[in-house]
């Protein structure tokens, strides 16, 4: 008579752990399920471009230097997050909420992904970040070659360009 107590005994254990484990299982997915992607992953109104593929992917970088030769990073998530996103001009371009020129870190490398194979300008992506007063601007160079009329400059894959600014 023990030895069927116990076989009792081990089903109810058994069973306990496998409604606790779903108690917890469920709960963890309904957590994750509410939680909202960061402000900064948040697509503004009217970008919904994620059924198109991207068809061209390059990275220049950008290296700002300011009146005291010092340099100064980019912001992280240019283009991205909204308070960094002033111009939304080329959004029909930019995949999964995202504008076509950004940045996702301060390495002053510019993401260049677009749904269209067309060309991009650091003065459009000086718009799209709207951080920069460009009466300020006194010498931009690529690849060491100055640049000059940088708003029309079209970017090209690793190519590296210094924007100089003045007092």
């Amino acid at each position: 008579m023990k030895a069927n107590t116990g076989k009792k005994k081990s089903v109810f254990v058994v069973a306990v752990g496998v409604a606790v484990a779903a108690i917890i299982g469920s709960s963890v997915a309904l957590f994750a399920s509410q939680q909202s992607p960061p402000s900064s992953q948040t697509p503004p109104q009217g970008n919904d471009n994620n059924n198109k593929p991207m068809v061209m992917h390059i990275h220049p970088s950008i290296t700002i230097v300011d009146s005291n030769g010092k340099q100064m990073p980019l912001p992280t998530d240019i283009g991205i997050n909204p308070s960094l996103w002033k111009d939304h001009s080329l959004d029909q371009f930019g995949m999964q909420g995202m504008s076509p020129l950004h940045t996702h870190d301060s390495s002053g490398t510019v993401h260049v992904e677009s749904n269209a194979k067309r060309d991009y300008s650091l003065g459009q992506f000086m718009d799209v970040w709207g951080g920069i007063d460009s009466s300020k601007i006194i010498k931009v160079t690529s690849d060491g070659i100055e640049v000059e009329d940088y708003v029309s400059h079209v970017f090209k894959d690793g190519e590296r360009i210094i924007v100089e600014m003045a007092a």
